[in-house]
């Protein structure tokens, strides 16, 4: 038994140092050095040398983040609420028929050191805030006697009497709260969002109606599917990938909580598995890091057209994984996709409804079905008179950070209702700025 642990541990540690020998993001003067010694070690063939390595060898668990290089420029978190998108994997998997900007099949990764480095400048950064949270908080339980928690509680439990009773409590004292308050909410939009009595009725109140601490969520995708990440140069202690489950617990917090559109993952797929009941665990550990799920369901994803049985096991598991109790149902979505105007179409999308509402009502799933129209815009599905169609990739206004270091910018508009809006046929563009600079493969 001893002698097979330590063949497995040999192998293991193997495993992580050639993933740090494979490692794209620069290194340190004391990365280079261990590197440099680690190259030699494993040349030598010497399996004790490379054995008492492992406790210094980056792994998830431990990414000895001294051994990597300062982020080359950190002035997009001098205006945090501007980072819309930090996107994880470029290209896609699912090979969609109606793909809107027609991503390609070849997929790149941001590596794992550069998502916790940009987490690190991330929290940093919300460090100020963080503090005007905490005294925002004390005082409002000062004025009011009412807390936080208690309205969070009443609206995941949809007991609207806390709730009204917490209203009037915080209406009746607005006047007296703290000048913090009053800063914050002089901003647009306000770090703060205040309870709405106008929208409290039947069902309770929405969680982003209630005083939250953040003013955007972030996303993880653009033509991209969050669910392909997986980083082979830095693993777990078990020499298994870093996957999406670690990206997102690194990234998320109450103050940039995640936003998340997948078209799911096949049942084989065990990386995109953990990393869901990852994201999961998270989320019932703390709903603040989470903002829309949102399960994209369409009949011209690769797995749909080889076998329909098939990918909807797929979807439905990928809902029973990715769709957490506790959360108002709109929180969560199954967003249909279906050409109506051909006789499979209309076949794909009765037989979705009928299985995905039969998953919802037994397994109790807090999440609603959403029949889509396929847009003609842009992308693999134009369509010389779907010009007037909505642009799906006219989104996401604010900084784009690339998987390969790039920051780009989405600009925006406001309507005359005083919405933000990005303008059709518009897409980020280079600011000239990055955060770091990789190899070329």
């Amino acid at each position: 038994m001893v002698e097979v642990r330590q063949v497995t541990d040999e192998r293991v540690t193997n495993k992580i140092a050639q993933a740090f020998l494979r490692q794209r993001f620069p290194l340190s003067k004391q990365g280079e050095v261990l590197r440099a010694y680690l190259d030699e070690v494993t040349h030598r063939g010497d399996p004790a040398a490379l054995l008492a390595l492992r406790p210094q060898l980056p792994t998830v668990e431990a990414p000895q983040l001294h051994l990597f290089a300062k982020l080359r420029s950190n002035r997009i978190f001098e205006s945090p609420d501007d980072i819309k998108n930090i996107q994880v994997t470029k290209g896609c998997s699912h090979g969609c028929d109606f793909c809107a900007i027609d991503a390609f099949s070849r997929v790149e990764a941001m590596p794992y050191v550069s998502v916790l480095k940009i987490a690190q400048s991330l929290r940093e950064a919300e460090r100020p805030r963080q503090k005007a949270y905490q005294e925002w908080q004390a005082r409002l339980t000062l004025h009011t006697g009412v807390t936080l928690a208690q309205f969070r509680e009443a609206s995941v439990t949809w007991a609207n009497a806390p709730l009204r009773e917490g209203t009037e409590h915080f209406f009746d004292k607005f006047a007296e709260l703290s000048e913090v308050l009053w800063e914050y909410l002089q901003q647009d939009p306000p770090t703060f969002l205040p309870v709405r009595p106008a929208v409290m009725g039947k069902s309770g109140l929405r969680e982003d109606d209630l005083l939250t601490p953040h003013k955007r969520s972030i996303t993880n995708y653009y033509d991209s599917d969050p669910f392909d990440y997986r980083d082979t140069t830095i693993l777990h202690q078990d020499g298994t990938p870093a996957d999406y489950g670690d990206v997102f617990t690194a990234l998320a917090s109450p103050f940039s909580p995640i936003h998340i559109t997948t078209a799911g993952w096949r049942q084989n797929n065990a990386v995109a598995k953990r990393a869901a009941q990852k994201i999961a665990q998270a989320t019932q550990a703390d709903p603040a890091l989470r903002r829309q799920f949102r399960l994209s369901v369409n009949m011209g994803e690769l797995t749909a057209k080889q076998s329909l049985d098939l990918y909807l096991d797929s979807i439905t598991s990928a809902a029973r994984e990715l769709f957490s109790a506790g959360v108002p149902h709109d929180l969560n979505q199954i967003l249909l996709f279906a050409d109506q105007e051909t006789p499979n179409g209309l076949e794909f999308e009765k037989k979705c409804l009928a299985v995905l509402s039969q998953e919802i009502t037994k397994n109790h799933l807090p999440a609603g079905i959403y029949q889509c129209r396929i847009s003609r815009y842009s992308g693999r599905n134009r369509e010389w008179n779907g010009s007037a169609d909505h642009d799906v990739m006219a989104c996401m206004p604010g900084y784009h950070i690339w998987p390969n270091g790039s920051v780009m910018y989405q600009d925006s508009f406001r309507d005359t209702d005083g919405k933000i809006k990005v303008r059709r046929g518009t897409r980020p563009q280079p600011t000239g700025d990055e955060l770091y600079r990789l190899p070329r493969i």
